[in-house]
């Protein structure tokens, strides 16, 4: 038996939608959760239509199941024209270092897939008013014979024996999912990739990040079947040093069983992804998205954590 417990679903999901004619009318997913004092903060990324362009947008709750969206969303939006995140900005992971929140999110400056996805930096005093940090983007993509030749995206961010590690995806194959590397900082603000990149090989994607029983775990997200069958689905794997990772033996944490999760459409892409958690005590919280490409809403699941099994 496993230290994770099942994954229960909240019978009434979703619990997060697009409010239709709105900046996130068609889709909301890629999600960062933060916790100030007894509030949730989600930040998710949401785009209006198809063809659209995704931003950054904030939705408070008190019990992660009803939330209320920020009436001054996006809180991240794209930047303008020539800019390295013109095209969308998506994927906000939030974390507090003296007396601020820093924001490190994805930004493209060119079509879907163009190749030019890397991660910038919003800070805040607030977590509602963003700022973009002037030297963006801080983690960019590699050079042409580098391992992440093709962007930096889908990360985490944990704080971890003394440092700040960050996970992130790169050279994805023809189903967006590729291999993850990590990169360290200090101060947030500058960043050091390790230097034998990708230190997990395979086909993954929207990775997480946290803590517990002493060890530092990631949740990713792959297809149960080879593409383009199957679903998205999410795994689990540990490390005690972020560089060797084993997957964790009850696999998946989360399937798609549901017809809001895109169970019975045929389509790549279908499932579920993008776990944000929040570990309190003896459980584990998450807020995932489900559905059919460009209609992904965010879902709730909580389990039981069991720290003499870790």
């Amino acid at each position: 038996m496993g230290w994770i417990g099942e994954f229960i679903k909240y019978r009434n999901n979703p619990v997060l939608k697009g409010i239709p004619e709105t900046w996130d009318g068609q889709s909301v997913r890629q999600n960062g959760l933060f916790k100030k004092d007894d509030t949730y903060y989600l930040f998710y990324s949401g785009k209006p239509a198809a063809g659209e362009r995704w931003q950054i947008g904030l939705a408070t709750s008190k019990d992660m199941i009803n939330w209320i969206k920020y009436e001054g969303n996006p809180v991240v939006p794209q930047g303008k024209e020539g800019d390295w995140d013109s095209f969308f900005t998506m994927y906000g992971k939030v974390v507090e270092k003296d007396g601020l929140y820093y924001m490190v999110y994805m930004g493209a400056s060119g079509g879907p897939w163009s190749y030019n996805m890397q991660l910038g930096l919003a800070i805040s005093k607030d977590l509602y008013h963003w700022e973009k940090y002037e030297a963006n983007p801080i983690i960019k993509k590699g050079g042409p014979r580098e391992w992440d030749s093709f962007g930096a995206w889908d990360h985490s961010i944990l704080f971890y024996k003394g440092l700040y590690y960050l996970t992130y995806g790169s050279n994805f194959l023809i189903d967006g999912q590729g291999p993850i590397g990590i990169t360290t900082s200090e101060d947030l603000i500058h960043w050091t990739k390790y230097p034998l990149n990708p230190v997990v090989i395979g086909r993954f994607e929207c990775t997480e990040l946290f803590e517990y029983g002493g060890k530092a775990h990631m949740l990713y997200v792959y297809w149960d079947a080879p593409y383009p069958k199957g679903f998205q689905t999410i795994g689990l794997m540990s490390s005690e040093d972020m560089v060797h990772w084993y997957d964790y033996p009850c696999k998946p944490i989360l399937r798609c069983e549901a017809e809001w999760e895109g169970i019975g459409i045929d389509d790549p892409g279908s499932g579920v992804g993008s776990p944000a958690v929040l570990v309190e005590e003896n459980k584990i919280r998450m807020i995932y998205h489900g559905g059919p490409p460009h209609n992904w809403c965010n879902g709730y699941a909580e389990a039981t954590l069991y720290p003499e099994r870790v």
